[in-house]
């Protein structure tokens, strides 16, 4: 049967699949860039490792092989050291291999990942040019590639460029046309206004091979030359950028340091190996827009599914209370009544529009409802019990196959009511005379807290939804259940009217005693109830509470229907020709009810058998209990009808043997087949035990009325 979606349901299973999505992507991710602290990597990990374990064992004995299972063997430690590292670990490696750093965005810089300085990418950028006082100052307020600070070198800042791997700029500071850079005068203190002014530049002496050429001058601190600066930023320098932290430590904390300052600006760093640099973007860029993502479509599932969960079976009453305030409600009885009576209105409306978004399957309920609804008419064929029982059962499923929604509205009308009286009874004051005292009297009225009321009505609502979603996933079974449970009391009805009528004409023909043959039916009538009153309580007690699987309560029906109809087959016809052999024997009636006792119980070892078979393919114990003891009653059927017989006639005291016997056979039913339940073949074991037990007995009581038989024709 396919629902009807709403829209708002749509839209919320068109979010949880780009969730899904995303989750995927997240996951994979994951496993890819963290290594062994993944638990998905780390199961992987697990299974490499065992099945490395197990190569090892067989390159020990296997030589053929050898070779080829010690490269398989290198292989997943390969794979194994691999997915220990995790992506993290090798982004670290990549930024201690590499010291300077371009990037595609930004392009006018270049990172210094062994002291952190940035210093201008030239290719992007110009020098600074001019008088000195007017460079320092416009230094200031320079922004290049949005970063602030910049500043003019020092003379050991220059000397870093030189550190191997030199800068690659070098060649633009070799010393030519007069090309200088200055970095700050060195001023004197018994003359605050003299300085020694630095000229330096870079000589090449062979190759690659550069260094600082100097010239010092002194002059006044007003002085102006007209230089040209190359400018640096230590915004992201610290002291871990220290040249002397040289331990594996510092430098791999450096490296770190280096990947959050790119991650932090948004930088996209240009590797010297091109598969690290989609590592990176895996790692700083794709997964965090993943997670950003991630977390922005939660955020709208979280908006989306209260509205949609107002109704539903997560409904959650309080996400709506958060609209109500509690405590003044709580203090005055008239904002009570008035918030009462908009909460009910607020879950009618919504009931409503529920059922407008699940129309076709509202509609589908109505065969099941309207039969719930019919009230039950006594059947003049049945006794007083047996209608009792089926109409108790029509009310028992009237409430359990609720599924429609009117009785609910009708149940929160209800309280909408008597709300509304209050509210009236308050209105009314206006003309009474005793308008503070009628205010007190209802203002002192007891009232549930507000909170409880909404948890009552929404809990009732929550139950209903989850009947609802009950039936929309289980519709086909339910309406097979009902339909089988209809059949079945049409067929009883059947059986106490035309085949009653049928089984007595019969009777009549072979001229058996009125008195015997409703006897006959008496006793097959009890056995008929006993499977329908068991059958109708089965769904009535554990359908609910889905303790059983309708489709397991199907299976039992079915199971049943074998059994009644052999139950059928013996009393319309090998009923009376047992009732025929033992007419004129000695000892007849015992001999003929212990007869009849035996068919019947290997009748039911059949049916206990298919029971067993269906018991033990159950998932769990709980369940096999219930139907253990569902048909324990069933399964001692005939032994309790031989103990009654016995008792009844009064025979168990003419010989020591039928006394004996008898207590054997009371203990048959007190046997508790649960211990077993955990093991089919014990459980078997034990119940084929009793059934040769019980035949064993009746066999010896048999035996012992032969005997009394043949002593009274030898006197």
């Amino acid at each position: 049967m396919t629902k009807q979606k709403s829209q708002s349901e749509v839209t919320y299973e068109s979010l949880l699949a780009q969730k899904k999505e995303l989750e995927n992507q997240l996951n994979t991710l994951n496993a890819e860039l963290d290594g062994s602290e993944n638990s998905v990597v780390a199961k992987q990990i697990n299974e490499f490792e065992l099945e490395k374990t197990r190569i090892s064992k067989e390159i020990s004995i296997t030589e053929n092989s050898l070779e080829a299972m010690k490269q398989e063997a290198l292989t997943l430690t390969s794979q194994i050291s691999s997915l220990s590292l995790g992506k993290s670990k090798e982004l670290i490696e990549a930024i201690n291999k590499q010291r300077w750093f371009y990037f595609t965005k930004p392009k006018e810089i270049i990172f210094d990942s062994l002291t952190g300085i940035i210093w201008g990418n030239t290719d992007y950028i110009k020098l600074e040019s001019g008088l000195r006082p007017a460079v320092l100052k416009s230094v200031k307020e320079k922004k290049i590639a949005n970063i602030s600070n910049w500043i003019v070198p020092s003379y050991e800042d220059y000397q870093t460029l030189l550190l191997k791997p030199q800068f690659p700029k070098l060649e633009l500071l070799k010393v030519q046309n007069n090309l200088y850079f200055l970095f700050e005068p060195i001023t004197y203190k018994a003359y605050p206004r003299v300085a020694e002014y630095y000229y330096f530049g870079l000589h090449c002496s062979s190759g690659d091979d550069f260094s600082f050429y100097t010239k010092s001058s002194l002059g006044t601190i007003d002085d102006e030359y007209k230089m040209t600066y190359f400018l640096c930023n230590k915004s992201f320098t610290n002291p871990e950028f220290n040249l002397k932290n040289k331990s594996a430590d510092s430098i791999n904390k450096k490296a770190q340091m280096s990947l959050d300052i790119f991650l932090s600006q948004k930088w996209e760093p240009i590797f010297e190996q091109s598969q690290i640099a989609e590592v990176f973007k895996k790692y700083y860029y794709k997964r965090p827009q993943l997670l950003k993502s991630l977390s922005e479509l939660e955020a709208k599932i979280k908006d989306v599914e209260p509205r949609r969960n107002k109704l539903s079976t997560e409904f959650d009453f309080n996400v709506i209370l958060k609209d109500y305030d509690l405590k003044k409600i709580n203090f005055s009885a008239l904002q009570y009544y008035r918030n009462a009576i908009l909460w009910i209105d607020e879950r009618l409306d919504s009931l409503d529009d529920f059922e407008a978004d699940n129309s076709q399957l509202v509609q589908s309920m109505l065969s099941v409802q309207d039969e719930m609804m019919e009230d039950y008419k006594n059947d003049s064929d049945f006794k007083e019990e047996e209608n009792h029982f089926f109409r108790d059962q029509k009310l028992k499923w009237r409430k359990i196959f609720d599924f429609g929604l009117d009785s609910l509205k009708d149940e929160l009308i209800s309280f909408r009511t008597e709300a509304e009286i209050k509210l009236n009874q308050i209105d009314d004051i206006s003309i009474s005379k005793n308008k503070i005292s009628d205010l007190s009297k209802i203002e002192k009225e007891d009232r549930p807290d507000f909170y409880f009321f909404a948890e009552y009505t929404g809990n009732l609502i929550r139950k209903r939804m989850i009947k609802f979603n009950w039936f929309d996933e289980k519709s086909e079974d339910i309406i097979e259940l009902l339909r089988h449970a209809k059949i079945w009391y049409e067929d009883y009805d059947v059986f106490k009217g035309k085949l009653k009528a049928d089984f007595y004409g019969k009777c009549n023909k072979q001229s058996i005693d009125e008195e015997k043959f409703s006897e006959w039916f008496e006793e097959w009538t009890n056995e008929r109830f006993l499977i329908i009153s068991k059958l109708f309580n089965l769904i009535s007690d554990n359908i609910e509470e889905n303790k059983l699987t309708e489709k397991t309560i199907l299976e039992l029906f079915e199971i049943a229907k074998d059994y009644r109809e052999k139950l059928d087959e013996f009393y319309l016809g090998e009923r009376l020709n047992i009732h025929q052999k033992f007419a004129f024997v000695d000892n007849g009636e015992l001999q003929e009810k212990f007869e009849k006792e035996i068919k019947l119980n290997d009748i039911t070892n059949e049916y206990s058998g298919k029971i067993e078979n269906l018991m033990f393919d159950l998932e769990t114990s709980a369940q096999k209990i219930i139907i253990a003891r569902w048909a324990k009653e069933w399964l001692n059927l005939q032994i309790e009808e031989i103990v009654r017989f016995i008792e009844k006639s009064k025979i168990e005291d003419l010989t020591p043997v039928f006394k004996e016997s008898l207590q054997e056979i009371k203990k048959l039913k007190t046997q508790n087949f649960e211990v077993f339940l955990n093991d089919v073949k014990l459980y078997s074991e034990a119940v084929k035990q009793r059934q040769d037990d019980f035949n064993s007995l009746i066999f010896r009581m048999r035996k012992e009325m032969s005997g009394k038989k043949e002593k009274g024709k030898k006197k």
